[in-house]
């Protein structure tokens, strides 16, 4: 009987620990109905509810994202309506930087008509935290930001390393000590017509949340 019950509690523990792999990156892309313009009118909101110094929203990028004909090349598409009282504003936008790949995001900026009156060139996109993103000051003509996927660096990888550290201390009668262990852990993603996109808006009045 304890030998069965030791049986079930390893299995139990053995499942918990399982992990399922990241997504992998898709490197293909064949949208399907794909529109000759951005729809304006689904665009999510960048303006919260209530003034914060720090605002996300995040967008998956998956089969169900709407496809956009970008130079008669079919491409997912992400659309955000910038706040209306921009100035002062920063705002950041981007790739999630996930397990085993990250999307390759093309952003441009349009007026109230849809119309791109911004651009931005392969300089200005860096690695930020856990993201590859670009940042601007919004102008008063910008009501926009159009996301759509690069397809000039699709199937290349970004390579990092990832750094776990621990620190122990202990105290003594005589002395104080510590001492930090670390794992280095090399990290490969592929960039992606799918993943994570998101749009963070940085106020210099707000509230912390």
């Amino acid at each position: 009987m304890r030998k069965a019950a030791a049986a079930v509690l390893g299995s139990a523990l053995a499942a918990g620990c399982a992990t399922t792999p990241p997504p992998p990156a898709t490197t293909a892309y064949s949208g399907q109905n794909c529109a000759d313009a951005p729809d304006l009118g689904r665009a999510a909101s960048l303006t919260p509810e209530s003034r914060r110094r720090i605002f996300r929203v995040g967008t998956p990028i998956d089969a169900g994202t709407p496809c956009l004909l970008g130079n008669s090349t079919p491409t997912p598409y992400v659309i955000y309506a910038l706040p209306a009282l921009a100035a002062g504003m920063m705002v950041e936008v981007g790739a999630e930087l996930e397990g085993a790949r990250i999307f390759s995001p093309a952003i441009s900026v349009l007026d109230e008509n849809g119309r791109q009156v911004r651009s931005f060139d392969a300089s200005q996109y860096l690695y930020r935290g856990v993201m590859f993103s670009i940042q601007f000051i919004p102008q008063p003509e910008e009501r926009f930001v159009l996301v759509t996927a690069d397809p000039s660096r699709i199937g290349r990888n970004y390579d990092a390393v990832a750094i776990s550290t621990s620190t122990t201390a202990i105290a003594t009668p005589y002395a104080f000590a510590s001492w930090t262990s670390g794992v280095d852990q090399s990290i490969s993603r592929t960039f992606s017509y799918d993943g994570a996109v998101a749009a963070i808006v940085y106020s210099p009045e707000g509230n912390e949340r």
